[in-house]
């Protein structure tokens, strides 16, 4: 039993093997597909050598053997070899070898359906079973398929088995395997147009089969849910820790798909889709959650019942359209009976939870089946309008029940408030996105055929009244739905999606119902925007998601308000009147001077003050609103407008919420996002006339109300708790960082104004950006290098084989590769096994991504615009930005590396032309010329005296004269170029530092999959320009490393970097070393390709002789270091490391 069990894991692994390194990013077994959900798209590329054992047909019948001959507890990992063998690539098999394959897999398939009530009675072995039926479909072609000749019985045992499985979807133990299931079907029917063949009609028929079993059991589960609370979720739960927090506490401890851990064998494996569409079977609570709460998993059942239903699309649809007036029936007579005042039966209000669970269902179904619409027909737009207009009369119903549960204290405010109320307004609401999408969007006809089946019966013309009621229903759900999120949340989705077009929202302005919106958004008539009262109990990403309504909400408003704005002022300003309400009263009660003070001697005066608590809420509420106003507000006159209702008391406002509350993240956070939006040049919104300094005093309001903040929050965040201070600290100041990022970067001011006029401003923010930069620590930056030393192990293979074998099996990688590897190989015994060892593996995991990003982002435009003044600020400035920069420039996440490269480069290029320029001063200097150079200059009028005529003195000559004198940083100029150049002085840390990144640079270039090869070659040129005595000496040492016979070869890869690349940095030269690096990448692979092939080649003729040595290194433990002319396997990038002399540094 035990060697069963270990040859089949055998066999299991060998078919599982990545052979060509394309997983996906999922390690290295390609069938780890649990962990990224694409367990239908996976092809076993196997090596062509093997093509003999899979066209023996032998090879298929011996496990469908094992399979029945095998304990329970066996099966599922037979039936786990079988899935792999039925995804073994197409292209290894002719196409008559192809369809014998294929007939040796079904008729195996179909012993299995023949004996299904006593094989499949595990659970384990039934989702193999249903896996490897989705597989044939995925794997094979309906042709090939209806080919066969049991194709017929095959489909009607399948029928067979899906019927019965449905019958029990969502009660018994098969629930995680009905994907599998419902994905055959999806295929098959998918792949019924492109198929010309009498069979089809036998396809069809077991389609609308399905479809009509699928929603029977879906009807038939409520029993078992009814009673479940509301827990929606559209999205897996965001994690407790921190932004971007190491992945690697959880990874190390095993992950999906891997041997370890729970998994009893690497073939059980469960597609993760979203929230859970296969969940684990030890979940204790899973029979109780309530499946139309999983919206991810419900939204992928719906998409294949759509595609399964359309076959027999008529008779889908009216089963749907009878099960929907049988309990829209009974649920609009219940609730009729409900609000009589005399009747208070609990069984009614049983009654209409149980029919709204029926009613989420249908109308899901309904939705999905008009969201799957192909190609136009009439006849598919009549029934889809017969289900249009029974969902519209559904919508009114509820939403009268709304309103009168509002106004009365009748027992219908205990359905208002259930689960089924909620389940049903969310299956509304996806019905009106898919109908948007179809009927609603831009392309579409205004006087489509759904519209005219609408007509007949609800009396609508075109699709205004449609429109209409989409609106109705959003005004419903703001009003009455507060207290629920999700409903919120997909109602604002709907409003946004609807503001977009621009058809769309000239329709939507015609509407009462969007002109009460824009002229009544007030928390009266909207209570979602009423501030939190109480957030005692609410944890702060509760909060936050609650504010970011606000923003969405603001977000839609602006951009049907922007539609026939212009600049007409006044309607602008009664569109403003609801905010400038609030904005009055939080001036008085912060900027007035009476600040949070209960003002019962004042009178009126009294009755406009906020408490502390109040003001707060209200700043963050206020903050964003306009937020989602400003996003929106992309042309210049409707900007412009904003601006000068904001300007200047909005950032005086703002500028003080900063000063009060500057620990409290859910006000510092809100308040800077605005400000960095409100300084957002989109579109070149703030290009305005050249007659009004706009962008000068925005800036200095800016640099006002960041400096306020930075001198608050500095020194009070030194101490923070390392839970607390993403939180706490480096979210807020990652928002000041994008603020000051997104004005120096908007190119609408011309920075030399405050140093022409003597303005502070600039500096003092400039000041105030460094200072919060450096506050932020530098282990809160750069990558965590965490390791794990593999364990030492034998494993069979050939030294070409090794590269990909296990190195990535580790969980503690989760599915990414390291990035850099180094191996030593040694023989261990006669029979010729392999010892592999490796070095301390490196992975690269930023600690927080976010806000290294921010980080990099502003550092890039600092060192490009204005590098003069950050060279000035000193050595540990200028040296703390280059160390970042080193230790995060080879980051997995290539934005951050990306920006890293253009901060590297651009002080570097800058460090170049001091060089150049020192050089010719010198050579200038040193030249037989004499006196003064006035064949070069200009003489400077000022400097005319008695002097110049006898021609004495050179001071008429000013090199620097003309407007480069008053460049906004000039005054810093002189020490900021010292600064630079002393980055160069021999034996000084920051030249080992630059040496450093050229070697890390060189290393990354040369790797298997960088990444981001355009912008790290771009820095390198300049490094190796800067050190190119070092260089040439770590090139011909890495050289010297090889053996012998290959240095010739590697001397002219060498060669090729720097081929046609003149010792210059224009465009023409920094393009041909890009165009060599490729060339040098390509040419190397191909040389190591031929270089390890030959070491593998050396290694077997030598192992005999290799092998008697063995015994005398076991004897002698100083017999351990391994000689790399013995290994002769190359890594390239660990011997250019340790040439350099760094080690395992990198």
């Amino acid at each position: 039993h035990g060697l069963l069990s270990q040859s089949l894991q055998l066999v299991h692994a060998c078919l599982t093997y990545d052979f060509i390194g394309t997983s996906a990013g999922t390690g290295n077994s390609i069938c780890d597909e649990s962990s990224n959900g694409m367990d239908d798209l996976m092809v076993i590329q196997i090596p062509t050598s093997w093509r003999s054992i899979f066209l023996d047909s032998d090879t298929v019948r011996l496990f469908f053997r094992l399979y029945s001959g095998l304990p329970a507890d066996l099966r599922s990992l037979v039936l786990s070899c079988l899935v792999q063998l039925v995804s073994v690539r197409r292209s290894l098999f002719t196409n008559t070898e192809r369809q014998s394959f294929l007939a040796e897999l079904v008729g195996g398939t179909r012993t299995i359906l023949a004996n299904q009530s006593v094989s499949l009675s595990d659970s384990d072995t039934y989702h193999e079973f249903c896996r490897l039926l989705s597989r044939l479909k995925c794997n094979f072609q309906l042709t090939e398929l209806i080919g066969l000749d049991c194709h017929a019985e095959f489909i009607h045992l399948i029928t067979g088995f899906t019927i019965h499985s449905l019958k029990s979807f969502l009660r018994g133990t098969n629930n995680n395997s009905i994907h599998y299931l419902l994905a055959l079907w999806q295929r098959l029917v998918a792949s019924l147009p492109y198929v010309q063949s009498p069979e089809s009609e036998l396809i069809e028929n077991a389609a609308s089969q399905i479809s009509r079993t699928y929603i029977e059991a879906c009807l038939a589960s409520i029993p078992d849910y009814v009673n479940c609370p509301s827990n929606v979720r559209s999205t897996p739960e965001k994690s407790n820790k921190p932004d971007g927090q190491s992945w690697t506490s959880a990874g190390f401890h095993g992950s999906r798909g891997t041997t370890t851990g729970s998994s009893r064998h690497p073939g059980r494996s469960k597609p993760n889709r979203g929230d859970s569409l296969v969940q684990n079977d030890n979940d204790d609570d899973g029979s109780s959650e309530c499946p139309l709460d999983d919206l991810t998993t419900l939204s992928q059942q719906m998409e294949q019942f759509a595609v399964i239903g359309r076959c027999g699309f008529a008779r889908t649809c009216e089963l749907v359209a009878h099960l929907f007036d049988e309990s829209a029936g009974s649920y609009e007579k219940a609730l009729s009976m409900l609000s009589q005042p005399s009747v208070a039966d609990p069984s009614l209000i049983q009654i209409i939870n149980y029919e709204e669970h029926r009613l989420s269902w249908l109308v899901y179904m309904a939705g999905a089946l008009i969201g799957s619409r192909v190609n136009y027909t009439s006849a598919d737009d009549d029934c889809g309008g017969d289900l249009v207009y029974r969902v519209l009369q559904l919508m009114r119903l509820t939403a009268n029940r709304l309103t009168l549960s509002a106004s009365t204290t009748s027992p219908t405010n205990l359905t208002t408030s259930s689960a089924g109320a909620s389940r049903l307004e969310m299956a509304s609401l996806s019905f009106f996105e898919q109908f948007r999408r179809i009927y609603a969007s831009e392309s579409v006809g205004r006087m489509a055929r759904v519209y005219l089946r609408l007509s007949e019966v609800l009396g609508f013309s075109d699709d205004l009244p449609v429109l209409g009621a989409f609106v109705e229903k959003i005004l419903t759900n703001l009003k009455y739905w507060t207290c629920q999120e999700p409903i919120l949340r997909r109602t604002l989705d709907l409003l946004s999606e609807l503001s977009r077009g621009y058809s769309a929202m000239r329709k939507l302005l015609r509407l009462d119902g969007i002109q009460f919106i824009l002229a009544n958004h007030t928390e009266d008539n909207f209570p979602f925007l009423a501030p939190i009262s109480d957030v005692s109990g609410i944890p702060t990403h509760a909060q936050t998601s609650r504010y970011r309504l606000r923003t969405s909400f603001y977000a839609s408003l602006a951009r049907l308000l922007m539609v026939d704005l212009g600049e007409d002022e006044t309607r602008f300003l009664n569109f403003m009147a609801p905010l400038t309400r609030v904005a009055n009263r939080l001036i008085m009660t912060i900027l007035s001077g009476f600040v949070f003070i209960e003002l019962t001697l004042f009178g009126s005066i009294a009755s406009n003050m906020m408490t502390a608590e109040q003001a707060k809420n209200a700043v963050i509420g206020l903050a964003r609103d306009l937020r989602g106003l400003s996003s929106s507000l992309n042309t210049k006159g409707a900007y412009q407008l904003l601006l000068e209702w904001f300007y200047p008391t909005g950032f005086k406002l703002f500028g003080r919420a900063l000063e009060l509350w500057p620990l409290d993240p859910m006000v510092s956070v809100s308040v800077l996002k605005l400000l960095a939006e409100i300084v957002h040049n989109r579109n070149g919104r703030l290009l305005f006339d050249s007659t009004v300094p706009t962008g000068y005093l925005l800036f200095t309001e800016l640099s006002t109300a960041l400096s306020g903040f930075g001198i608050q929050i500095i020194p009070h965040t030194r101490d923070v708790p390392k839970q607390s201070i993403y939180s706490v600290k480096l979210k807020p100041v990652m928002a000041a960082l994008r603020a000051l990022k997104m004005y120096i970067s908007g190119n609408f001011i011309n920075f030399g104004v405050f140093s022409l006029f003597r303005d502070d401003s600039l500096e003092k923010c400039m000041q105030m950006g460094v200072q919060l930069m450096l506050s932020i620590d530098e282990s809160d930056l750069q990558v965590s290098e965490t390791g794990c030393l593999f364990v030492v192990y034998d494993h069979m293979a050939t030294y070409d084989f090794l590269p990909h074998m296990h190195v990535w099996t580790n969980p503690f990688f989760n599915g990414r590769r390291p990035t850099y590897v180094h191996f030593i190989f040694r023989r261990l015994s006669p029979t010729k096994s392999i010892r592999l060892c490796s070095t301390l593996l490196l992975f690269n995991a930023q600690e927080y991504p976010k806000v290294a990003l921010a980080y990099f982002e502003l550092l890039e435009y600092m060192v490009n615009d204005h590098l003069t003044f950050v060279a000035s600020l000193g050595e540990p400035v200028l040296l703390h930005f280059l160390n970042t920069i080193a230790n995060n420039i080879s980051s997995i996440d290539t934005a951050i590396s990306d920006n890293c490269c253009l901060c590297l480069d651009y002080v570097l290029t800058h460090l170049f032309k001091l060089v150049q320029q020192q050089q010719r001063s010198g050579l200038m200097n040193g030249s037989m010329h004499s006196g003064p150079d006035t064949e070069l200059h200009l003489i400077s009028l000022d400097s005319i005296n008695s002097d110049t005529i006898t021609g004495q003195g050179s001071s008429l000559i000013n090199k620097h004269q003309g407007a480069s004198r008053f460049a906004v940083w000039s005054a810093r100029a002189a020490v900021a170029e010292n600064q630079l150049l002393d980055l160069l002085k021999p034996n000084s840390t920051s030249l080992l530092l630059l040496r450093r990144m050229l070697v890390v640079l060189l290393c990354s270039v040369v790797q298997e999959e960088c990444r981001n090869q355009w912008s790290i070659s771009r820095p390198l040129l300049t490094l190796i320009f800067l050190n190119n005595e070092y260089y040439i000496e770590l090139r011909n040492q890495v050289i010297a490393s090889m053996p012998a016979d290959r240095q010739e070869t590697m001397t002219k890869l060498f060669d090729k970097l720097m081929d046609e690349v003149e010792f210059s940095l224009i465009g023409k030269d920094r393009d041909k070393f890009t165009q060599n690096v490729s060339s040098f990448k390509h040419a190397l692979s191909e040389f190591m390709k031929t270089s390890n092939g030959s070491a593998s080649a050396r290694h077997t003729e030598n192992s005999a002789m290799q092998d008697q040595t063995m015994g005398a290194e076991a004897t002698n433990p100083t017999v351990l270091s391994v000689d790399t002319t013995d290994s002769e396997y190359i890594c390239l990038s660990a011997t250019i490391a340790q040439a350099a002399g760094l080690g395992h540094i990198l």
